[in-house]
């Protein structure tokens, strides 16, 4: 991965919302989540109900959902509470992150992007950061918006036609580039991503540990 001159391997997660794509991630990682890098999307209730979602240091928390705390930052999505009225989406969070969390790769061991390939395909910065990442020595492992779940976010979301020809084009790069790996999980093979999950961390600890 890092050592002897090769090339990072990269590992994305794709599936149904719901189905515990980032709990998986955060529970193998461990402790290797306060040496990484990257981002952590963190859903934030309301009285049971989805308000948002924000981004946070893998380095300081591994809670994928809490609750709505009061003067939420980072905040990158609103969900009204008003019927008939859209979600509403934010660009400076990523841009936010762009020039934080997406930065500093020098000391990361690994480097979380959980997830992409929603509205953040819409921050040019921040989409040509992550695939600078993907050209980098630093392994990344993430969860990567899977087709029916990008068209559901750019209704939700009103999101700008020109997306879904970025989403398109941005998958197609990832699936053609043969040191990335997105993985479909669901309900019924979440044992065998797990210990492809377990597998690639354990990858990750023994090359970085390689003088």
């Amino acid at each position: 991965m890092t050592a002897a001159g090769r090339e990072a391997m990269h590992l994305f997660l794709e599936g149904p919302s719901g189905v515990g794509k980032t709990s998986l991630l955060l529970g193998e990682m461990g402790e290797l989540r306060r040496e990484a890098g990257g981002f952590l999307t963190q859903r934030l209730t309301q009285n049971g109900k989805t308000r948002g979602f924000r981004l946070s240091s893998p380095r300081f928390s591994a809670l994928s959902s809490l609750l709505m705390p009061s003067g939420a930052s980072d905040v990158f999505i609103w969900r009204r509470e008003a019927s008939g009225k859209p979600s509403e989406w934010r660009e400076e969070p990523f841009l936010k992150a762009e020039r934080t969390l997406l930065r500093g790769h020098e000391g990361w061991r690994l480097v979380l992007l959980d997830e992409i390939g929603g509205c953040d395909l819409l921050v040019p910065v921040f989409r040509e950061r992550i695939l600078s990442l993907l050209k980098g020595e630093v392994p990344c492992l993430g969860v990567f918006k899977a087709p029916y779940n990008a068209i559901r976010t750019a209704h939700n979301l009103r999101l700008d036609p020109s997306f879904q020809e970025i989403y398109t084009n941005f998958r197609a790069l990832l699936l053609a580039d043969p040191r990335i790996e997105l993985a479909e999980m669901t309900e019924e093979n979440k044992p065998d991503v797990r210990h492809r999950v377990r597998c690639f961390i354990k990858e990750v600890l023994a090359q970085s540990a390689v003088p």
